[in-house]
């Protein structure tokens, strides 16, 4: 299938399963959609199933970690309920492990489904915003900037996605792009935060000190690259855990992991059942500081907070 076949063939299936206009359509494709990032699966002359893939930083501390975010996962109305997406999504996280990326983003449509797939509930979204003394101040690309620093400084608190200026301007090109608004939180003249709408609905937004629910979930692609970059470097330790993963049977691993003088060691080791096991959905909530603990491995993990945007 030529390259523009296959633009046009991804173009209909886009539209047809995310009903968007034809404008945001065409700015995703002119814009978001690189081919090399790009994971389908064919039945005959079909794209039966997509998924498409924006390579991130996450930023922790002093660390920056490449990780992948899924967007545009959609799949053909005559192919669905039948397996597809989830061999794709497959295919992409094997695609991954063996390219070293720890872990995997996204905004679900679904947490039941992909909850079946090893990914949990890391990340927490602002939940309210607009209490007393609150106003907003619709606001366009020109002032990505001013995003930018909210952004940088709001997450220097919490482990997050990298966004750039550059990021924030194309984020509200995009929305200008569907005719969503984007909105500036200000309170006592002050930035508090920002607020993205779509149709009059929000579909994201950023307030200072304000409540959260539930809004990302992550899966940890590579284990034992996982644990080597999110393993806590507090004290010295040497902790052995099980971990079980029913979609990537290169995870069902038993590891040594080992701290000494802040430095992280990471080894296979035979399975015992006197080791602690983990499904890979649970340890990826403990690394990612989503969930305690009271065992002996909590010397593992750190507690922080994961802040992940939805990612241009």
């Amino acid at each position: 299938m030529d390259a523009d076949k296959l633009r046009e063939k991804l173009k209909n299936l886009h539209m047809q399963a995310f009903e968007e206009d034809n404008r945001y359509i065409d700015y995703f494709f002119e814009n978001k959609y690189k081919k090399e990032n790009c994971f389908f699966l064919r039945e005959n002359d079909d794209i039966a199933t997509v998924l498409y893939m924006l390579y991130k930083k996450m930023h922790y501390r002093t660390f920056k970690i490449k990780c992948a975010f899924f967007s545009g996962i959609a799949t053909d109305v005559k192919y669905r309920n039948k397996g597809y997406c989830k061999k794709n999504i497959i295919c992409a996280l094997e695609y991954l492990h063996k390219n070293n990326i720890p872990f995997a983003f996204l905004r679900p449509f679904d947490f039941e489904f992909y909850a079946k797939l090893g990914f949990a509930t890391v990340s927490r979204f602002p939940g309210m915003f607009c209490r007393d003394g609150h106003y907003l101040s619709e606001i366009g690309p020109s002032d990505a900037k001013m995003l930018a620093v909210f952004y940088k400084k709001y997450c220097q608190r919490a482990a997050f996605l990298h966004r750039s200026e550059d990021d924030f301007k194309h984020l509200l090109k995009e929305q200008q792009a569907y005719g969503g608004k984007s909105y500036a939180v200000y309170k006592d003249n002050r930035l508090r935060g920002y607020a993205l709408y779509e149709n009059g609905k929000c579909n994201e937004y950023l307030v200072d000190g304000q409540l959260y629910e539930d809004f990302g979930m992550g899966r940890i692609v590579n284990l034992k690259k996982a644990v080597e970059t999110m393993a806590s470097k507090k004290y010295d330790y040497s902790v052995n855990i099980n971990v079980t993963d029913n979609l990537l049977a290169c995870n069902n691993l038993s590891l040594n992991i080992t701290c000494k003088d802040k430095k992280i060691a990471v080894c296979e080791i035979a399975h015992s059942g006197d080791y602690t096991t983990y499904t890979i959905a649970e340890l990826c909530k403990c690394l990612l500081g989503q969930k305690s603990i009271n065992t002996k491995e909590q010397v593992l993990f750190n507690s922080f907070e994961f802040f992940m945007a939805d990612s241009y």
